[in-house]
């Protein structure tokens, strides 16, 4: 995963955090059609962040939801009450935005917070997951200095490029002073 890709999954978790503090604050206050609004765009802004992870955005929003729906809802990555989250708050979005009399009810803008509050809070969890995953260290002897690095791993030793230090084997020894494991310092 790349550094961008990260970064910009980062920014849009933010943003989708932003939009859930002010879902919250506005339904506090009794502004109901702001507080759909704003609990749908978190919702929407998690799933674009995890998007990102991917190198994938679009347009419109049917784009995201499809696209996010098909990619980690059918896969079984994240769990099927998603889908109907995000369903639940576009419908109620678009009706709040584009419907002029339309009136929703208090009690689903307090599900669609709530399940807002749930969707970005999975989402984070996924991310943070794949960051730890795709987190790659270095690792320096505590010897001669020479430096172990994940990522690139130590392929004139027959060890390949993303091998994490404590996957290394017990009797792997610095290849230039031949010291073991236990003498090695995160850099």
């Amino acid at each position: 995963m790349d550094e961008e890709r990260k970064a910009l999954a980062l920014f849009r978790i933010e943003k989708a955090k932003n939009d859930l503090h002010d879902a919250k604050e506005t339904l506090r206050l009794g502004m109901y059609d702001n507080a759909a609004n704003r609990s749908y765009y978190a919702i929407f802004h998690a799933a674009r962040a995890v998007l990102a992870l991917d190198g994938l955005d679009f347009k419109k929003h049917a784009g995201v939801v499809g696209t996010f729906s098909k990619n980690y809802i059918k896969t079984g990555i994240f769990d099927p009450s998603m889908a109907k989250m995000i369903k639940s708050a576009f419908s109620i979005r678009s009706e709040t935005d584009y419907e002029d009399f339309y009136v929703v009810s208090k009690s689903d803008v307090e599900q669609q917070v709530s399940d807002a509050g749930i969707f970005v809070s999975k989402v984070e969890e996924f991310i943070n997951k794949k960051r730890k995953e795709h987190h790659t260290m270095k690792y320096v002897c505590d010897a001669c200095g020479w430096e172990y690095d994940e990522a690139l791993g130590d392929p004139d030793n027959g060890i390949a490029p993303g091998t994490k230090f404590e996957d290394l084997p017990e009797d792997f020894e610095c290849p230039v002073c031949g010291v073991g494991k236990d003498m090695f310092s995160e850099a």
